[in-house]
């Protein structure tokens, strides 16, 4: 879509405001809007040294870090993971800490946790559907008194959260190393997060939420102990000690390849780190071979990675290893692995290396280069979740819309929200939102289905009533909103600020820039409304307020639409009203009886004003249609009013005026009865070009024998072509015949003849008691066969008599020669007045502009 400032000049200068052809007509309707609350100023929390006011961070941004080392080790029957951890924390706030506080995610599976409580009866995709005793510590230790030496930690368990008393303050810009050891039981049932998943060659095991995570503290809130995923970035060592026989993959490089892997599926593992094809580190064939290693020995698998606050790993001896390289600009390549079963959906699967080759290469391109060094794929139960730099996806995803690809684009968007752009999911639109707007972008330069269509959500948001807002905190939007709120309104939203208010070329540059600058640090909701508003030079309070920060309604309407002094080569008045208080920008599509469609394109700021908006289009010839937001991209409540075809306003037909009349007025204005029905050879061409190619519509009189035809320049045969003499009807597509019923025989046969109105029967017309209007224009409305299969409504001009518009009413079908046919622009031919435009409206196609190309004509 075009920015406002790229709106064609001659639309430019036309659109101006008209006060006195302004009407108090939205007194009479139920509108809502007040420009004063919609485009009031946003209220943002005021600058400081750590966050600016252009949303970006300032000179004093701190943020503290969290190194961990962990050694652990996994016993397969037991499903007990123990380990012994240290974490270096750094304080490089200018507080002094007295305390720590951890998260112990493992604690929801406790029987007395708020997880638990908060169960719904009837479960739910993350409820608790397995109890363990979560983390067991061990023996949790901080430097002592004497700060040499290591002291048990004092410390308060709760809940989920640990807190930790320092024994000895901790400074601004010092670090501390506590060290905890640990144990917990994974459940086969882990709330979707993890969990074991028997398959044919062993248990796949996916394993997250493993280690206790020191919370965020910021100058928000200090302790975020009741954030969602808000993690703090740090530098990850981990070594996972299992059986030898079992695969290790996920967060992090593995440091010792050639330790625990075979001689070949090293050297296939340093292959793909270079290769663009796929390489299969280990076959299907290969998962049942002997290992190297004496049964019942172990291996440790030793995994690093910078900027990784958390993790989660996979293991099984099930896994077949895929691997390929993944370019990333201005950086050293990366590597993409995907380890799954045999018993996934294959083919799909086997492809899932080059999808995340794919994926990962045009997000890098899009919006800045992926952090990690790796991107682990890994197949199990877990439907789809995402660490950092590898995910969880369910086995059997196939290549649907919430199939393998959709979802994998989805998990590894993840990188870039919320783990690179390390927000706090309590802001659940941050974290889902603006990755599946990242999802919806990807999937279509890639042109692969995502998880929602956006025209699909769109219209979804125009039924929805959810009675919270996309800035309710995750925690309290209903579960019956958490679709709505959480991906699809953020993603509708910031597509549309890409695509209906800014445009690419100016949103593209601030969305990387908010990225780049943001990259691995805590950004808050007011740092990127902020930030896109000083990196583009709009006030966008308007989009936050009606999209983010309210739960309001769009309704744009189209109220009226009048020639200037009646004239429609004096162009057109056209008359806009907001009823709801949500704003957006207006397109408005004018098509004209000469062929044109334009589109104007009117910015949100001319409702600052009030709810009516004015402006000139200038038109030459009759205006067929005008319509408001023409591709349905925007979630208006009600569309039925966004479109003018013509007055609404109906006038009684005058005494005398009968069906036959009117026919005979027809014929009389097109060159009377006589001289229709002498018409004895005829060729009359229509034609439009299309990209190249020349759409053709061919009327042809012979001797009684009428033919009409369809065709496409690049093709052989006609695409349509009809055939009717006397009673005979024929109809071919591509040159192969359909067999037609009688109801489509007698309207083809009616809608092939150049004159119908000639044979058609007193018996079957019926003249409407009132004059419309279409288009503009005033017209008497005449029923072929009315209330009977094959119904067809004509319409003529009052004025002239001229026929202007034939619609068929009937239940849509594709084997008819039209569904709709608009008339106009008759000229003289031979003697007899001939239109020289048609718009033709197939069943299930879109309006074509047909012009005349050439016509013959012989008169007896």
């Amino acid at each position: 879509m075009v920015q406002r400032e790229k709106i064609s000049s001659i639309l430019c200068l036309c659109v101006v405001a008209m006060a006195f052809f302004v009407k108090p007509l939205y007194a009479q309707q139920a509108v809502l809007f007040d420009p004063h609350e919609t485009f009031k100023s946003m209220s943002y929390p005021p600058d400081d040294l750590y966050r600016t006011a252009n949303g970006r961070p300032g000179v004093g941004y701190w943020q503290n870090k969290a190194d961990y080392k962990i050694v652990g080790s996994f016993d397969t029957l037991s499903r007990v993971f123990t380990a012994k951890m240290t974490v270096t924390y750094t304080n490089n706030s200018p507080h002094d800490l007295h305390e720590i506080w951890i998260g112990l995610a493992q604690n929801r599976f406790r029987k007395d946790s708020r997880a638990s409580a908060l169960t719904p009866v009837n479960g739910s995709r993350f409820g608790i559907q397995e109890y363990t005793e979560g983390f067991v510590l061990d023996e949790v230790s901080v430097p002592g008194k004497p700060r040499s030496q290591l002291a048990k930690a004092g410390y308060e368990l709760m809940n989920d959260q640990l807190k930790i008393d320092l024994p000895n303050t901790l400074k601004s810009s010092k670090s501390i190393t506590l060290s905890l050891n640990y144990h917990f039981t994974l459940p086969v049932k882990g709330s979707d997060f993890m969990g074991i998943m028997p398959s044919l060659n062993g248990s796949i095991y996916q394993i997250s939420s493993w280690f206790p995570r020191v919370v965020v503290y910021d100058n928000i809130k200090g302790w975020n102990t009741n954030a969602g995923y808000y993690v703090e970035p740090g530098t990850l060592d981990y070594s996972i000690n299992v059986p030898s026989e079992m695969i290790v993959q996920g967060t992090g490089s593995l440091v010792n390849p050639r330790e625990v892997l075979t001689k070949l599926q090293f050297d296939r593992l340093m292959r793909a780190a270079k290769s663009d094809t796929t390489v299969q580190i280990r076959r299907p064939e290969e998962i049942n071979l002997s290992a190297a290693k004496p049964p019942g020995s172990r291996s440790t698998w030793h995994f690093k990675a910078d900027n990784a606050g958390d993790a989660i790993f996979g293991l099984s001896k099930a896994f077949i290893w895929d691997a390929v390289k993944v370019n990333i600009p201005g950086k050293a390549p990366a590597l993409a692995m995907s380890l799954y079963p045999v018993e996934s959906n294959f083919a799909v699967w086997q492809e899932s290396a080059q999808s995340m080759k794919k994926i990962l290469e045009n997000y890098s391109k899009l919006w800045g280069a992926y952090p990690y060094a790796t991107a682990v794929n890994i197949g199990g139960l877990v439907t789809g979740i995402a660490g950092p730099g590898a995910c969880f996806l369910y086995y059997k995803s196939n290549g649907m819309a919430n199939g393998l690809w959709p979802i994998l684009n989805h998990e590894l968007g993840h990188n870039w929200f919320n783990i690179m752009i390390a927000g706090n999911g309590r802001h659940g639109w941050m974290v889902e939102g603006l990755n599946s707007f990242i999802n919806h972008v990807n999937g279509e330069q890639l042109k692969r289905q995502t998880a929602f269509e956006m025209p699909d959500a769109v219209q979804w948001l125009t039924k929805a009533k959810p009675g919270q807002t996309a800035a309710t905190p995750a925690e309290l939007v209903a579960y019956s909103n958490f679709a709505l709120l959480s991906y699809m309104k953020p993603a509708i939203a910031i597509n549309l600020l890409r695509t209906q208010v800014l445009g690419a070329e100016q949103f593209d540059p601030a969305f990387r820039g908010f990225i780049a600058d943001w990259k691995f640090k805590h950004p808050m909701p007011s740092d990127f409304f902020r930030y896109m508003e000083n990196a583009t030079g709009e006030d966008l309070s308007w989009f936050w307020q009606s999209w983010f920060m309210n739960d309001w309604r769009l309704d744009q309407s189209l109220t009226e639409v009048a020639y200037v002094d009646k004239q429609p080569e004096k162009g057109i008045n056209i008359k806009l009203l907001n009823k709801g208080k949500m704003v957006m920008p207006v397109v408005v599509e004018v098509i004209e009886f000469n062929g044109n469609i334009n589109r104007v394109k009117l910015p949100a700021e001319i409702w600052q004003k009030g709810p009516e908006w004015v402006f000139h289009y200038p038109s030459t010839t009759t205006v067929i249609s005008v319509k408001i937001d023409p591709d349905q991209c925007l979630p208006d409540q009600d569309y039925s009013n966004n479109t003018w075809q013509g007055s609404t306003v109906r006038k009684p037909v005058p005494a005398g005026v009968t069906a036959k009349k009117v026919i005979e007025q027809y014929l009389q204005a097109v060159g009377g009865r006589n001289k229709a029905m002498k018409v004895f050879k005829a060729e009359f061409e229509y034609f439009k070009l299309v990209d190249g190619v020349e759409y053709a519509f061919i009327r042809t009189v012979n001797e009684g024998q009428y033919d009409t035809e369809i065709r496409l320049s690049n093709l052989l045969y006609p695409l349509h072509k009809y055939t009717t003499k006397e009673n005979a009807v024929q109809y071919k597509q591509m040159g192969t015949q359909v067999e037609l019923n009688t109801v489509q025989k007698k309207s083809i046969q009616q809608m092939c003849q150049l004159f119908p109105e000639l044979q058609i029967p007193e018996s079957d017309m019926q003249l409407e008691e009132t004059i419309q209007n279409v288009n503009g224009t005033d017209v008497y409305v005449l029923h072929l066969d009315k209330g009977k299969p094959g119904e067809r409504r004509c319409y003529y001009e009052v004025s002239s008599g001229l026929k202007v518009k034939e619609v068929y009413l009937g239940v849509e079908d594709f084997n008819l020669l039209y569904s709709s046919l608009d008339i106009a622009e008759y000229k003289p031919v031979n003697g007899l007045l001939l239109p020289y435009t048609l718009i033709l409206k197939r069943a299930g196609e879109n309006i074509v502009i047909l012009k005349k190309k050439q016509f013959k004509l012989t008169i007896n």
